[in-house]
């Protein structure tokens, strides 16, 4: 009988065996060289075989593996949200009854050490080939895992950098916001919601709810300002300030954002920051304010000097004018004159102290400059000599009156500030160079000068180098100029001087203005008047004016009194005139009280300065103090023939 065929079956098993053999050495290589874990759970779940990752990343030994299973005691592990992970749900277990893969469990596992590892295991049914042959169903599971610790850190890290930037952001009244310019569609942080002060997800998402919730006044410009940076291709930065209603009543924000684009060059999207500054804006105001009071102390001591001095012609003239056998005319007009001046002194006094803004308007800003002249001397006093040179115009802004205003004489003020003894201010309007169309604002003094240093801070806010200064006048001036799409640029050097030049867009709308008419005489009447002053030679000069324009007189000395007058006689009367500010009785009650017995009545209100009338006063005709003769006899006429 020949062996020769048993000893080739032999050779080739041995070939085979050999083969196995280096295939598995292969793979014991592969799977010890991978940094994932890797274990292999026998049928009952013990462990057979571990690789060097495995034993690394649970902190055990090959032979502190071999044998065990998950649901060994010893086997600490946790669920991401803290509680005990059984040892029968592991995903080896779970593959073992199931026959089914398991994919990306997370689990805690505590090494001996007692550190927390966190792994994210994958687990596999694997059949044995030999045991197959025969038809009997052995499984083993090989399970993988790879240590996620670091991962997990870095998310926690994240998530409460997260929550300490969302406080920060409640803290601060801050909130971030998207803009996506092809959907038009917004996305809110929960603190923009806080902003805007409206319930957290109650904002749709829509830019035209954004819009709706803009102050109207603020509406149209905030959407020009938008569209100008989403259409230019070389803006990157987009700012703005705008007011909002709300629950929260009005409140001012102040919007930043970066503006992404294609390659074309096109925007894509805005992404940015909204601030609430409403209480910025409050001290802002305060601070203007304060800096408007200390200038009108400044003044005290020049208006004083011009007032007293027109309080002299007018004494000195009218002693004159009484003397006996002289022709008063000259002296007369001599008191007219100063009483113009008196007049026009304590408009400019009273306009420089209002505390609310005029409004943006379209203005010839060398006439403004020009019209400060008179407050820019009183402010530099003697010992500075003031220069106001204004170029031909005209040189129309649109801004508003008031800022501007402030925004020169703080300037004006610092060049002064900056002179130690005698010196010179010069105040210049001239076109901007270059062929801009702008006009550029110089205030130039000859003192002391800056130094680099100082001058790289000179805008910023609290920043001062005076003993007592808020440090805000400078940082002001510069927001007002660039919120009215200006600049404001300074050069200075030591034992140089300054010199700051405000540039403005100028604005063609102006309006030209035809000469004034010569003013029509009033006519007579005979209509019967109430006149209630309590100044009694007031009251008496008017009662001879209207006495001589042929008008029939009631008079009074307040607002009761005029009651008393009136009683049953309120029909005969044509037109009330009556001072604003008086004793027990001041004019705006008593226009009402009358008004409820007779609503047609016609009225005329005369002040010098109320601080404190009642705001209906401004639905009603005024005629300002000082007046003449002929501008009352003119103002009641022309309330009577269709006021």
């Amino acid at each position: 009988m020949s062996i020769e065929p048993e000893r080739e079956e032999l050779e080739r098993l041995r070939a085979e065996v050999a083969r196995l053999r280096e295939g598995e050495r292969r793979q014991h290589s592969v799977i010890a060289a991978m940094n994932e874990g890797v274990v292999v759970h026998a049928a009952d779940g013990a462990i057979v075989a571990s690789n060097a990752a495995a034993e690394r990343i649970l902190g055990l030994t090959a032979d502190q593996l071999a044998g065990k299973t998950s649901l060994d005691p010893a086997w600490r592990a946790i669920r991401p949200d803290g509680s005990a992970f059984p040892g029968d749900e592991h995903p080896a277990m779970v593959t073992l009854r199931t026959g089914r893969p398991a994919r990306d469990v997370i689990m805690g596992v505590h090494k001996p050490d007692g550190a927390l590892t966190w792994i994210a295991i994958n687990s596999e049914p694997v059949a044995c080939d030999a045991q197959e042959e025969h038809g009997v169903h052995a499984p083993r599971v090989v399970a993988t895992f790879t240590d996620i610790t670091a991962h997990r850190q870095a998310l926690e890290d994240l998530r409460g950098a997260d929550e300490r930037l969302t406080l920060a952001l409640h803290a601060a009244r801050m909130g971030a916001w998207q803009f996506e310019v092809a959907t038009q569609q917004v996305i809110w942080s929960s603190s923009v919601e806080d902003v805007f002060g409206v319930p957290r997800g109650s904002f749709d998402g829509s830019f035209d709810t954004y819009l709706a919730m803009i102050h109207p006044e603020d509406r149209s410009r905030t959407q020009a300002a938008i569209a100008a940076s989403l259409a230019d291709p070389k803006g990157d930065d987009f700012h703005v300030q705008h007011r909002i209603r709300g629950p929260r009543g009005e409140r001012w924000l102040e919007c930043h954002a970066r503006i992404f684009r294609d390659a074309h060059g096109a925007a894509t999207r805005m992404a940015g920051v909204a601030i609430d500054v409403t209480e910025a804006r409050i001290r802002e105001l305060e601070v203007r304010q304060a800096q408007r009071l200390e200038a009108i102390g400044r003044l005290a001591g020049g208006i004083a000097h011009d007032f007293n001095n027109a309080l002299t012609a007018i004494s000195t003239a009218a002693a004159l004018a009484g003397r006996a056998g002289r022709e008063p005319r000259g002296e007369l007009t001599m008191i007219q004159e100063a009483v113009e001046r008196a007049a026009r002194l304590t408009r400019q006094l009273l306009a420089f102290a209002r505390r609310r803004a005029i409004g943006v308007s379209t203005f010839d800003l060398g006439e403004l400059v020009d019209g400060l002249r008179p407050l820019l001397g009183h402010l530099l006093g003697e010992r500075i000599e003031l220069v106001v040179e204004v170029a031909p115009g005209p040189w129309p802004v649109r801004a508003d009156h008031g800022q501007l205003e402030q925004v020169l004489l703080n300037l004006v003020v610092n060049a002064g500030d900056a002179i130690a003894e005698t010196g010179r201010v010069c105040v210049a309007v001239a076109a901007a160079p270059g062929g801009a169309d702008a006009v550029v604002v110089s205030i130039e003094d000859d003192g002391a000068g800056m130094t680099t240093e100082v001058l790289q801070h000179v805008f910023e806010p609290f920043f001062t180098t005076k003993e007592r200064a808020t440090g805000l006048g400078l940082a002001s001036a510069y927001g007002t100029v660039e919120q009215h799409g200006g600049r404001i640029d300074i050069r200075s050097a030591v034992g140089a001087g300054t010199r700051v030049e405000v540039t403005l867009p100028l604005n063609r709308e102006q309006v030209a203005t035809a000469a004034p008419a010569p003013a029509p005489v009033a006519r007579a009447g005979a209509e019967t008047v109430l006149l209630v002053e309590d100044d009694a030679a007031v009251r008496e000069l008017a009662r001879r004016t209207l006495t001589e324009q042929g008008y029939q007189l009631l008079v009074a000395r307040d607002g009761l009194e005029a009651l008393e007058v009136v009683a049953g006689r309120l029909d005969d009367v044509a037109i009330v005139v009556t001072d604003v500010i008086m004793p027990r009785l001041g004019g705006i009650p008593l226009i009402r009280r009358l008004r409820a017995q007779r609503p047609s009545l016609r009225v005329l209100l005369t002040s010098g300065y109320a601080p404190n009338a009642d705001v209906t006063a401004s639905d009603l005709p005024k005629l300002d103090k000082p007046y003449t003769p002929a501008t009352l006899a003119r103002a009641i006429r022309a309330q009577l023939d269709g006021g």
